[in-house]
């Protein structure tokens, strides 16, 4: 019995020995066919999406995306790789073979029988058309579901030019989904759809979906801050190509608003106050003034669309006095939104070379601010509409050669205490070398002054206050705390002071500006 039972183990395992080793060849032999299989595919991407292609193959999913590839066409198959090009890792790894093969089948359909979409140059096609998404939503298959159900509306309603068509589709989701605040977190078009409301940003994902499953382009835009009051707002643009008729190539409306005509909407007015109009686009569209580009996704400065601008260029120089390349370009519009004032930042980009970054700007005064390797600078920057303007930043400027020290606290204390003619105020308190400045505590000063526990380092103090409807007081400084020291800053009132230049290290004081905007 032993004798037996040690001869049927004994081929229970050869028998386990040799099924492992052949799944381990069916393995390295499906690996090999991959392997091949991937450079196939890649043998016919453009080079400069190869890479992204590449990595997308690679992960997690890679399987689901090469049967949707199995599916495509030639031109399909272009749109498959520039989506994986350029689609954020997150949002790339989330796609599925059904929900990627609806979308590129749908939007290519739109391209052979819809005449506003043949007509298209492939740039736009690309970035405006086929993209998935519009900003941070959920992925779903939308495009089928509004393309049957808008099309023949489109038809019937004999809509040919793009810009028939924006208003026709506007007017579809108006009937759907009204404007109604909700949380934070976008909400995708057919949530939206389902709901019948949402924000102004989930009212433009879902008008982006109806407007790109009919192959019109269409992107969201907005003003992350308005200068003039607490809240910001996001809406939509449409490409309606270049015409005797048209100023440019692009018209906005405000998502499930319908109107008569584009450019027309209720916060023309608001917008020609703005300092800056942004929209987005995946990739980088040749064709438009890309202000940064970053995880595959343009920030397009539109801001010309809806006022006069200003020529800005921000130059940043070192210390010693060289030009400053590739240093990053903070700009900060002051707004109160959820009852906290202070300066917040609107974009971020990287000087040239010659360390020059330049943009279009709207109308107005705004903070600007440098940074690179550990030293920080900041100035004003005035636009005047139609004009050209300068702002120059010396990064390690009086006050400000922030470099990163930290060390444990003892006793290390800031006192803030109000001066001659200032009143009761609300102080932000950051690193000075943060990017961007966002404070990270607030502080109520009043005749009693405050206190504040902090470690040792530099930090930035700003407090704002809005007077009227076209003015913003801020006071801006930047401090050095150490190790156990208590340092004392009188926050200034009154009228604002020229800023005296100081030695370096010595520290300006607290400053007054004033930022003016222009007014309705």
């Amino acid at each position: 019995m032993d004798h037996g039972r040690r001869r049927s183990f004994g081929h229970a395992r050869v028998r386990v020995l040799a099924a492992l080793l052949l799944c381990a060849l069916v393995m390295a032999h499906a690996a090999t066919l991959g392997a091949d299989e991937k450079s196939d595919i890649l043998a016919g991407v453009p080079d400069a999406w190869r890479s992204g292609v590449s990595s997308a193959l690679s992960g997690g999913n890679g399987t689901a995306l090469r049967a949707t590839y199995a599916k495509l066409d030639e031109d399909e198959r272009r749109g498959w790789a520039f989506l994986l090009a350029h689609m954020r890792s997150h949002h790339r790894a989330k796609l599925t073979e059904p929900l990627l093969t609806e979308h590129l089948k749908y939007a290519y359909r739109a391209r052979r029988e819809l005449p506003w979409t043949k007509a298209l140059p492939e740039e736009i096609f690309l970035h405006y058309v086929l993209p998935i998404l519009s900003g941070d939503e959920p992925l779903q298959r939308w495009r089928k579901q509004f393309f049957e159900e808008v099309v023949p509306v489109l038809k019937k309603k004999r809509a040919k030019s793009l810009e028939k068509v924006a208003l026709e589709v506007n007017k579809w989701c108006g009937q759907r989904v009204t404007f109604k605040p909700t949380p934070a977190e976008d909400s995708g078009p057919l949530d939206t759809l389902k709901r019948g409301y949402g924000r102004c940003e989930e009212e433009g994902i879902f008008f982006n979906a109806v407007a790109r499953s009919v192959g019109l382009p269409a992107r969201i835009a907005s003003t992350p801050y308005w200068t003039f009051k607490a809240s910001n707002h996001a809406w939509c643009e449409v490409y309606i190509g270049k015409s005797k008729k048209a100023a440019r190539d692009w018209g906005f409306l405000g998502a499930c608003e319908p109107g008569g005509k584009l450019n027309s909407a209720w916060f023309v007015g608001d917008a020609k106050r703005a300092a800056l109009v942004l929209s987005r686009a995946i990739g980088t569209p040749e064709s438009d003034s890309v202000l940064s580009n970053r995880g595959g996704y343009s920030v397009i400065n539109t801001t010309r669309y809806y006022t006069k601008v200003c020529d800005m260029a921000v130059r940043v120089k070192t210390a010693e006095g060289e030009p400053a390349s590739n240093a990053s370009v903070t700009m900060y519009v002051f707004n109160e939104v959820g009852n906290e004032p202070y300066l917040r930042s609107v974009f971020q980009a990287s000087t040239d070379d010659a360390g020059t970054f330049r943009f279009e700007l709207g109308p107005g005064d705004y903070v600007v601010q440098a940074s690179q390797g550990g030293e920080t600078g900041w100035a004003i920057a005035s636009s005047k509409p139609g004009k050209k303007a300068t702002c120059d930043i010396v990064l390690g400027a009086p006050g400000l050669d922030a470099v990163s020290k930290r060390a444990q606290a003892s006793d290390s204390r800031l006192r803030l205490e109000l001066g001659s003619g200032a009143k009761k105020t609300k102080v932000g308190i950051c690193r000075l070398n943060a990017l961007p400045w966002k404070p990270q505590q607030f502080v109520d000063v009043d005749k009693a002054g405050a206190d504040v526990e902090l470690s040792s380092g530099f930090y930035l103090l700003q407090a704002c206050r809005r007077k009227g409807d076209g003015e913003v007081h801020v006071v801006l400084d930047a401090v050095e705390v150490k190790d156990g020291e208590v340092v004392t800053v009188v926050l200034p009132g009154g009228k604002p002071k020229k800023r005296k230049s100081r030695k370096k290290g010595a520290g300006p004081g607290p400053v007054l500006h004033v930022l003016r905007y222009p007014r309705p």
